[in-house]
């Protein structure tokens, strides 16, 4: 068994976005063998309790966001590895104190850090084994992104956002001086932090998401929602908002809208242009935050992915998975689910129109899609359960537990 100190940019619940269940999950295998301590970042909340009932983590520390007022030597940095320690260094120099403490206090061997642009705060930690998750590599992110969007930005916001790139590369590049292990979630997302790093030999490891078992126990026995399609995420994370919007106006619109078939966009912070599509058309349905998502997602034939932006694994191509339901991607929103393979697990259609051609062809095959999304649930189940994600974590922890010998505990008084 070894003691693991996990530190979370953001307390990893509830479960409502990529992150927490990105936490949440591993931790949950990883408590099987190991004994985790938390730290994260934030303000108390009723959340805190129900996460404490998980009986997950041995200790749960609280650290208090870094304050509002920033120095201005912020601005002059070409990466972001030591962003807060120049924007505030004084609550820098106070993080890291007390992760120094919570090492010694706690015997910790390993400190595991969600997500690696936290790393400043553990450098400097010393005597002790140090693992990364850069989940979704944020280089690839950007560069992506910047690509997309180039050709609408000004002068300005084009050289702002090559800096901002530039940052995030060099902050990348130097991941493996910071820790044993660096963990991604995609083979486009490790690849790049591998060509960053030009083939230091680091420990670089492929580590995906997986479903939980409540999901794969999901059973409905509700009717289907005739001729409908349903798009659900995060609605102000860039590439959901990016591929609603491209949905909408290039293939909903010119080819679906006649065919009257009803689709649903379901996720927290619709803004005003997504609501307004629901305004103008009434078979978009904007539904808001649905608390029993599965019950909603499982009545409804077709699932659409038609990501252009964005990195690391789609959690809603799995779910979707899971629910047997029928999905309709292009290449970019399948990349992260190796053993996919288009025609078998998924459709795949790369232009607006033969996206909708294969929307309208499925609606009305309900055994080719009963047979489709049998191959995704096996997919499933043979590769993406939490049990078995939970073992490669777990393998991990094998690999770097053995810790340097220990340090004498010296008492540091109350930070925070």
């Amino acid at each position: 068994m070894a003691n693991l100190l996990i530190l979370s940019k953001d307390l990893p619940y509830p479960l409502d976005n990529g992150h927490t269940l990105r936490v949440f999950h591993p931790c949950c295998q990883l408590a099987k063998q190991h004994a985790c301590i938390l730290v994260s970042f934030g303000e108390k909340t009723p959340h805190l309790a129900e996460l404490e009932r998980k009986n997950i983590f041995k200790k749960v520390y609280l650290i208090e966001p870094a304050p509002q007022v920033k120095s201005l030597l912020r601005h002059f940095r070409w990466s972001n590895k030591d962003f807060v320690k120049l924007s505030a260094p004084q609550y820098h120099k106070q993080v890291v104190t007390l992760l120094q403490t919570l090492v010694q206090r706690h015997a910790i061997d390993v400190v595991m850090t969600f997500p690696a642009i936290l790393t400043e705060f553990v450098d400097p930690l010393k005597n002790v084994r140090k693992i990364a998750d850069s989940c979704d590599c944020i280089t690839l992110t950007y560069e992506r992104l910047f690509a997309h969007q180039k050709k609408d930005m000004s002068a300005l916001m084009r050289m702002s956002s090559w800096l901002s790139l530039q940052r995030f590369k060099n902050f990348e590049k130097k991941l493996p001086e910071a820790h044993d292990s660096i963990v991604s979630i995609s083979p486009a997302d490790l690849n790049t932090l591998k060509k960053l790093s030009k083939g230091s030999g680091h420990h670089f490891a492929l580590i995906p998401n997986g479903v939980d078992a409540e999901l794969l126990a999901h059973n409905s026995h509700e009717s289907e929602i005739d001729n409908a399609i349903v798009f659900w995420g995060n609605l102000n994370f860039a590439p959901n908002y990016s591929a609603v919007n491209y949905f909408y106006s290039k293939i909903y619109q010119p080819f679906l809208a006649a065919h009257h078939v009803k689709w649903y966009i379901v996720g927290k912070h619709a803004n005003q242009k997504i609501l307004q599509m629901a305004t103008d058309n009434k078979n978009i349905i904007v539904t808001g935050f649905i608390d029993k998502l599965y019950d909603f997602a499982a009545r409804i034939p077709i699932m659409i992915n038609p990501m252009l932006i964005g990195s690391g694994l789609k959690n809603k191509v799995l779910e979707a998975f899971a629910l047997k339901r029928l999905v309709v991607s292009n290449s970019l929103g399948m990349e992260a689910i190796i053993g996919a393979q288009a025609g078998v697990h998924y459709i795949q259609a790369e232009q607006p129109k033969a996206f909708a051609d294969a929307i309208l062809l499925y609606m009305n095959d309900s055994l080719g899609r009963k047979r489709i999304g049998e191959n995704a649930r096996q997919l499933v189940e043979e590769r993406y359960t939490w049990d078995k994600i939970g073992r490669q974590w777990n393998q991990l922890i094998e690999d770097k537990k053995e810790s340097p010998a220990a340090i004498q505990f010296t008492s540091v008084g109350k930070i925070f």
